[in-house]
């Protein structure tokens, strides 16, 4: 005979500073994309979403790989704009919707992979400046939305991969400050926003590649924090923003990583307390009753589930049903989602328990 219908188990996950809930649509595809698979496309590239269409880069034999739009119908789903005229590739990527038109890398075959821009049309789809002029490749990549600003690492001759933006109100891009002067690069990387900032990992010849910071001025683009003073590096990855300060890991040969969290002074920068790296500790409820309130009996345990937004990656058997946590040890870095269910004897499972995540440094 079957069982009752169980009831969910209360998941908490520990380390709360970093746990909210999450809506397990996150790990699930975009509905609307099985129509590029109804349209005969190859997706090569992840989607956007702006004003209710998605916008991807796909494959067709005709037109290479170019950038598509789709409304979830095959009737709504064409190509954007032929950008490389013909079979050829116009490679778009690094797609970000910023100031209500959706910008990223392309090469239309005359310019190289430069910065382009669209407002959902054919017509309004262009080119927004040849950072590196002619055929040559400025190769805009990391592009990230901040307050009035976009931000991207470009090359350009005579000063090498440096911080660039593109302005809301002036409509003009321009370099910031050279970072690193003359033709070598700084190389902007994990550009992160916070307030009307955005941090990010660079290196220049006299303290190595550290933490900087940047308001969209040349002025107000400096070194935000030097943590192994001198020429030498420290590496900040993982950069993470959090009620209203910045968190970062870095690798010291001594302790291994470590998590710190910025206000973006050195005054304001300091180790993250009680810090273990890669681990993810659950701890929930044992359920007392089925769902319709009877008794609930004969336990044999529980069943977790890990997964990203890419992918599941574990379902976890407990036949303990007196076991109520269970610790992930070793996570790279990166945001997981988890939720756990009760099975009884009669193999019976509970209703999924609330998702929780955590992201780890």
């Amino acid at each position: 005979m079957a069982s009752r219908k169980l009831q969910c188990c209360a998941l908490a996950l520990l380390c709360a500073s970093f746990a909210s809930t999450a809506c397990f649509a996150q790990a699930v595809r975009d509905w609307r994309l099985a129509a590029i698979d109804a349209a005969g496309l190859i997706l090569v590239g992840s989607p956007v979403e702006m004003q209710g269409s998605l916008y991807v880069p796909a494959y067709e034999p005709t037109t290479g790989v170019e950038l598509w739009r789709t409304d979830g119908t095959f009737e709504g789903t064409r190509l954007l704009k032929d950008i490389n005229p013909g079979p050829a590739h116009s490679l778009p990527g690094d797609l970000v919707v910023f100031s209500e038109r959706l910008f990223f890398r392309a090469d239309d075959g005359l310019h190289g992979e430069e910065l382009w821009s669209s407002d959902g049309t054919g017509a309004g789809t262009e080119l927004v400046q040849d950072v590196f002029p002619g055929a040559g490749s400025s190769m805009p990549i990391f592009l990230t939305a901040a307050p009035g600003k976009l931000y991207f690492n470009a090359y350009a001759p005579g000063s090498g991969r440096e911080l660039w933006l593109y302005d809301e109100l002036t409509r003009q891009t321009r370099q910031l400050h050279d970072i690193w002067p003359g033709e070598d690069s700084s190389n902007p990387a994990s550009l992160t926003v916070l307030g009307e900032q955005i941090f990010f990992k660079a290196a220049d010849p006299t303290h190595g590649a550290e933490l900087w910071v940047s308001d969209g001025t040349d002025a107000g683009t400096h070194l935000a924090v030097d943590l192994l003073p001198g020429p030498a590096s420290s590496w900040p990855t993982s950069l993470s923003t959090m009620s209203g300060l910045l968190f970062f890991r870095l690798y010291d040969a001594a302790w291994g990583p470590r998590l710190y969290m910025s206000n973006g002074t050195p005054e304001g920068t300091a180790l993250v307390p009680g810090y273990v790296p890669g681990r993810a500790t659950l701890t929930w409820d044992a359920p007392v009753s089925n769902a319709d309130d009877s008794p609930y009996a004969n336990p044999a345990g529980y069943r977790i589930h890990c997964w990203t937004d890419e992918r599941v990656l574990s379902s976890i058997a407990i036949a303990d049903p007196a076991q109520t946590s269970f610790v992930f040890p070793d996570l790279p870095p990166g945001d997981y989602y988890f939720a756990v269910v009760a099975v009884n004897s009669d193999a019976a499972e509970s209703e999924l328990s609330p998702i929780v995540n955590k992201r780890i440094f």
